[in-house]
């Protein structure tokens, strides 16, 4: 049962935050880990992948201010 859907303005707002400093990117992966961990949160689809990049920079990228800005330009 999905109890919370994850909005993309919820994902922007998160990566808004950490642009403008207000989130390190270690904040950011461990509120993706938590999140993308969850059976009970339904993410939309179109932010499945940028969920995963986000919680998984190790296989993916590190998060910087330039990326974030740029996965804002997409969502």
């Amino acid at each position: 049962m999905r109890l919370v859907t994850l909005l993309t303005a919820d994902l922007r707002a998160v990566l808004e935050r950490y642009a403008n400093g207000e989130l390190s990117d270690r904040d950011v992966e461990n509120w993706a880990n938590l999140v993308e961990g969850r059976e009970d949160i339904q993410v939309e689809e179109n932010d499945k992948e940028v969920l995963f990049e986000l919680a998984n920079p190790e296989l993916t990228q590190q998060l910087s201010r330039a990326r974030a800005l740029e996965i804002l330009g997409k969502t």
